[in-house]
Formats: structure tokens, sequence, C-alpha cells
């Protein structure tokens, strides 16, 4: 028998073997991509869990009936102008076409703007991608019941920042950064007045018929909703005594004044006629001053504190976090806190029973 046929002989039942095989262990080929509902993609848990972090996860009903996904990047922009900031592999759960795309990572919001145009991409297994945009609303840590009071496009257009604001029923008063002095912004018309022109100070306050503001940091005025004219001075030191007004805060015919004079800070209590009723120790640095209930309010910029302090035992409460990470103005209205974000440009009110 030659070489050739021996070869011939073995290489028949081996071939066959080989085939034999095939047919008992079949292999099933991955389904090709197919394209994907845009409402199964959009089952997202969205949080935000700092100032400008955002918190991006899966729900559990984001079932896909094959790995299609390979990838995920989150990103700003829209799918034209897309910026990503960060990329993640997804893992898988479940089997037989009941695939649950698992992800939970974090990525960075804008912390300037009010609203984040946020893009979630879906890089596929067939090298396409599929995005789902959304606006992702950007302050909403660390209360998540916040909701936009006023934004910039109320504001004048010579305003570019605002400090302090306060409100009654029909009005809401505010001090722009600068030498922009008072405003008032009718909540119904929604046009706004200059009610006084002065050139610094950051704090003002309002109860009944007056509004009171910081003139240059150092005097209180009060302004007369009535005749419309400044008509007295609250505060003013003495000569020869320096002192820096710090905040400002006037509820049920009282007016609470925070004063730094000779490196201490003290409270002074007055009448709206300017009649000083009380000074109290208040050995805390802080800023912007706001009454609810017989507590104080004021906020600490450096560790993004709400500062809270009981007026009739004289003693501090257990502070809060900020609502912005940077922050100035707060006012109480009617069982909501409202705070102003600085460079946001924006005013946001919460429930008061959140701060609480």
């Amino acid at each position: 028998m030659t070489t050739l046929r021996r070869i011939s002989i073995l290489f028949i039942p081996c071939a066959m073997l080989v085939l034999l095989s095939c047919q008992e262990t079949p292999t099933t080929p991955e389904p090709t991509v197919q394209t994907i509902s845009m409402e199964v993609l959009r089952r997202l848990d969205l949080q935000q869990i700092y100032y400008d972090s955002l918190r991006v996860r899966n729900k559990s009903d984001l079932i896909l009936p094959a790995r299609w996904i390979k990838r995920i990047g989150a990103g700003t922009g829209n799918t034209t102008v897309y910026e990503e900031l960060i990329s993640v592999e997804p893992t898988y759960e479940g089997s037989a076409g009941n695939y649950l795309l698992k992800f939970d990572f974090k990525t960075y919001l804008d912390s300037l703007r009010i609203e984040v145009p946020f893009v979630l991409r879906y890089y596929q297994t067939d090298g396409t991608t599929t995005d789902v945009e959304m606006d992702v609303p950007a302050y909403r840590y660390p209360y998540s019941h916040t909701v936009p009071f006023m934004t910039h496009s109320n504001w004048p257009s010579n305003v570019l920042y605002l400090q302090d604001i306060d409100r009654n029923a029909t009005k809401l008063f505010y001090h722009p950064l600068g030498p922009l002095g008072l405003f008032e912004y009718d909540l119904s018309t929604k046009q706004t007045t200059e009610l006084v022109l002065y050139v610094a100070g950051d704090h003002i306050a309002s109860d009944g018929q007056y509004v009171f503001y910081d003139e240059g940091h150092f005097r209180i005025r009060r302004y007369n909703l009535d005749s419309r004219t400044t008509d007295a001075t609250l505060y003013q030191p003495s000569f020869g005594n320096s002192s820096t007004i710090l905040g400002v805060a006037a509820r049920e015919g009282f007016v609470h004044l925070l004063i730094r004079q000779n490196n201490t800070n003290i409270l002074l209590k007055y009448t709206v006629d300017g009649n000083l009723l009380e000074t109290i120790p208040y050995p805390k640095d802080s800023y912007f001053l706001t009454i609810h209930n017989n507590i104080l309010y004021s906020l600490v910029w450096s560790t993004r504190e709400i500062l809270r302090f009981d007026l009739n035992t004289k003693t501090f409460l257990e502070s809060r976090l900020a609502p912005a990470k940077n922050g100035d103005g707060i006012k109480i209205y009617q069982n909501k806190f409202y705070y102003i974000d600085y460079l946001k440009r924006f005013v946001g009110m919460i429930p008061l029973e959140d701060i609480e």
C-alpha cells in the first residue's frame, strides 16, 4: 500500500469525526445589533451628589435582548457638539435574551449653569452610537426639592450678579453687586424699578412698608415704600468707631443687624424706628441674615454652612449645608427659604422644612 493511500484512509475517518462533532455542539451566533428603543435607553437614575457632581446609574428595567452595548460615554453638549467627560464599560446581568445593562459612575456638572446640557452616549458592538440628550438641573444639591424662583433673564441688562434679596406678597427686593443700589421687582407685571441708587453695600431686608439697606458697609438706611423716599437712618457708628455690616434681617417690627466691631461680632436688635433694644454676643463669622420663629439663619462661605442661632436661648443650633456652592443672600418668606446662587445668577426656593 502506498504512502498516499494510507494517508487517505486515515484522513477520511478523522474528517467524519470532526463533522459529527460540529453537528453535535452547534454554536448560536450573537444577534446583530438592532434599533434599541429610546424609551428603554432613557431608563436612567440621575442624582446630583454635590454642587458640581452627578451620579449616573441604570434603572432596574434597562433590559436588552443581547449584549449590544460595549461602552458608555457621558458628556455635555448635544449630538453635533459633544464633549465627552467620562467613558465606562458596563456590565450585564441575566441571560437568554433578557440582559440588564448595569453602570454606575460620577461625572462633572458645570457650576456656572442652572441646567446642564447632558448627553449619555451608548457605543454599540456594530460601531454605531446612540445618544440620549437631556437638560439636567444643577441646583438640587443638597436639597432635592429646590425649584427656581428667579433667573438673570428677569434682571435689568446692567445687573450681572445679585448679593441680597427679600420679598413681600407682591414684590421681590434685591441689591446687585456694585454701585447699583436697591431694586423692586413686581412679581405680577415682571417689571423692575430702581428705588435707591447708592455706590456700596451688600445687605437688604424688608418688613411692612419699609426696606432697610446697607449703605457703604457701615450704615443702615430705611426706605419707605409709601412715600418712596429714604426717611431714616437706623444705624451709624459713632465718630472714630470702626464697624462693618455683615447682615440685616427685618421681621414683625424688629430689625436685627450683624456687625463686626473692634474685631468682635455682635447682633444689634432695633425697632423699625431705630430704637436699640438689645446687644447680643455672636462669636462666629458669617454673612447675610434671615429670621423665622426666632431662629436667626446666616451663611458661612468658607465651609458652605447655614448657621442657626436661637435668639431666645442665645445659643447655636446644629448647622445645615448651604444650598449653593457660591451663595450670597438668604431670606425666609411664608415657609420658603430663598437663596442666591451667585455664579449661577439664580434665586432658588426650598421648603423651609427641608432646612429645619
